[in-house]
């Protein structure tokens, strides 16, 4: 069966039930005629119902009731307060029964608790509250109903019981004969319900069976602290009379108990003690029950309003953490791109802009050669001229402006020359300008992401005199798996190994200078494809044997922002981030671990794994 369906049948009858169980008396008390259905069968199936509707209820439907109870709680508290007005009115006039009222109010509590009963998600918590609430009603029940009452009612029947020792005593003590005496207190106790036995000399005289069966009812004598024995044993004409006098007040407590859950059908019911609707409705049978439900709904209620306030302040305790975390997550990411543009930043202005200026230095050196060296020759071939003739003639002088007129072409030519390899080195940044600040991906083969590595590896890296450590590139893929496909970013994914390079080289560098005896340095790039989680991925190996990262760092490092290992830097490292955030732009995934080479030297590895892909983009 749908859940949805379930539920809502369950609900339906609940309230049907409801509506049943407060028809009945309604109608009693309107028209003095009581319908033929029992009565304690309805309010048990109602009761039964409404517990199992607080385990169904749904969300869509018992929110909106409960926010509606929430959103108008002062003036339904108004209301209910004049309704137990009303209620205590009609008790005391004697028009209704305080029984119905208290059952009447049982049912507003319980039909309370179904609303609240909707945003538990615990119910293995809400079945404990269930259970804990019928423990708390049947302790109530039995220190305050079977306890307390039937000692209420025991005292009543105490009354009943002078009244009836006394009345016999007068007759065994009159001056009637023996018969008519026997007569009239078979006439008198026939009132009783008790078990009443009069004994003469110690042989039973007479004895009166109790009228309440005794398999249901404990049969006990009734017993007061003022009790006096010359009323129930006592000497007349030479004869002892003895008096006994037991009532069937109590219940055994099995059946007391069961009675109390059940409205009085069980187990009544199964020895026939209350099939008649209309003497189960007169003697107000379901009053055994309305003490032990109402204390079980009362504490109920309580129970479901801990619960729902409890879940919804962790309900809100988890957004608020959620939030934080995203607030957090969100700063973090904020970082990382930042420092990300921050490092394309530097790394254009260290290779661009610093060419640019050797460029221009370059020029003004140039510029300067230019100058001097036409300028000193044109001053040579004046002076030789001069000293030659003190006197110029006008060819001599046309010869000197045609001299100085080829000075100033040589020096617009070497200008223009100078200006136009200028504006091709710019023209050059500019679209080396556009390639460091893309990181749009591409479908690459693994043979040119490789090689395009390899490429653009500085030269002193494989120089042991100029960089001080040897260098190794071990390419472990094979042929056939040059051919397959990642979705990269070439110049990014360079980027990415060229810090992590710099970071092995400083490593190297600093244990260099820090420890005489480290005499074999070694960097090592390793290439491989490799199996992760029966996915394809390109490896990109970084090892240094510099002693291994810090073991506090190990899990953070190009995951959370983490200290430069500059320590001339006092901010978070920009490189770190710069490598996760692209390498997260890529799918790519970074693994920092510590390990032990083949020369028991601690090594520091960084593996960078990138999904394969076939052409449509799918991973392989």
């Amino acid at each position: 069966m749908d859940y949805k369906l379930f539920s809502n049948l369950i609900r339906l009858l609940t309230i049907l039930s409801i509506i049943v169980s407060f028809a009945i008396p309604i109608y009693k008390y309107s028209t003095g005629v009581i319908i033929n259905i029992h009565y304690g069968i309805v309010l048990f199936i109602t009761t039964i119902l409404g517990i199992v509707t607080t385990f169904f209820s749904q969300k869509n439907v018992t929110k909106v009731v409960l926010h509606w109870f929430v959103r108008y709680r002062n003036i339904l508290s108004i209301g209910y307060i004049l309704i137990i007005i009303l209620a205590g009115f009609l008790v005391v006039n004697s028009i209704i029964s305080y029984d119905f009222i208290v059952l009447c109010i049982t049912f507003l509590i319980f039909a309370i608790s179904i609303f609240f009963s909707n945003n538990i998600a615990r119910r293995k918590t809400q079945v404990i509250t269930v259970t804990l609430s019928l423990l708390i009603a049947t302790l109530v029940w039995t220190l305050f109903s079977y306890m307390f009452y039937y000692s209420g009612v025991k005292s009543a029947v105490y009354q009943n019981q002078v009244v009836l020792f006394h009345s016999v005593k007068s007759l065994l003590t009159s001056d009637l004969s023996e018969d008519i005496k026997l007569n009239k207190i078979k006439d008198i106790i026939k009132s009783t319900s008790g078990e009443f036995s009069i004994s003469k000399d110690g042989q039973e005289l007479i004895k009166k069976e109790s009228s309440r069966p005794t398999n249901i009812y404990i049969l006990e004598p009734i017993h007061s602290k003022f009790d006096i024995d010359d009323y129930h044993d006592f000497m007349y004409d030479g004869s002892r009379y003895q008096l006994d006098f037991k009532y069937a007040n109590k219940p055994y407590y099995s059946w007391g108990i069961i009675r109390a859950i059940t409205f009085s059908i069980l187990p009544d019911m199964l020895y026939g003690y209350s099939l008649d609707a209309d003497d189960y409705f007169e003697k107000q049978n379901y009053a055994r029950s309305t003490s032990f439900w109402g204390v079980f709904w009362v504490f109920y209620l309580i129970g479901l309003i801990w619960q729902y306030y409890r879940d919804r302040q962790n309900q809100q305790t988890k957004e608020l953490l959620k939030l934080n975390m995203e607030r957090k997550a969100a700063l973090d990411n904020l970082q990382i791109a930042y420092s990300a543009y921050d490092h394309m930043h530097d790394e254009f202005d260290k290779v661009a802009l610093r060419d640019t200026r050797q460029q221009l230095q370059e020029l003004n050196l140039s510029w300067s050669e230019i100058i001097e060296n036409i300028l000193a020759d044109s001053r040579h071939t004046l002076k030789n001229k001069l000293q030659d003739q003190p006197l110029m003639t006008n060819e001599e002088i046309n010869r000197l402006d045609s001299s100085m007129r080829l000075f100033e072409h040589e020096i617009e030519q070497g200008i223009n020359q100078r200006l136009n390899n200028f504006r091709d080195i710019i023209l050059t940044h500019q679209k080396e300008l556009f390639k460091t600040l893309d990181y749009k991906l591409r479908k690459e083969s693994i043979k040119t992401i490789v090689n395009h590595i390899n490429d653009n590896i500085p030269c002193n890296y494989f120089d042991k005199n100029r960089s001080g450590f040897s260098f190794n590139i071990q390419n472990n893929i094979f042929i056939s798996n040059n051919t397959l496909i990642c979705e990269v970013n070439l110049n990014r994914l360079f980027s990415i190994v060229e810090n992590l390079l710099k970071n092995a080289n400083n490593a190297l560098a600093h244990r260099i200078l820090s420890d005489e005896s480290f005499d074999n340095p070694a960097l090592l790039l390793i290439y491989d494809v490799k199996n992760i989680n029966e996915k394809m991925a390109l490896s990109i190996v970084v090892q240094d044997n510099a002693g291994g990262f810090p073991e506090e760092l190990i899990n953070k490092i190009y995951k959370v922002p983490v200290k430069s290992s500059d320590t001339t830097q006092s901010r978070m490292g920009k490189g770190s981030q710069y490598v996760k955030f692209f390498s997260d732009r890529m799918n790519a995934t970074i693994q920092v671990r510590n390990i032990i080479n083949e020369y028991g030297e601690k090594c520091a590895q960084v593996e960078v794994l990138i999904p394969i892909v076939s052409e449509e983009g799918e991973l392989v």
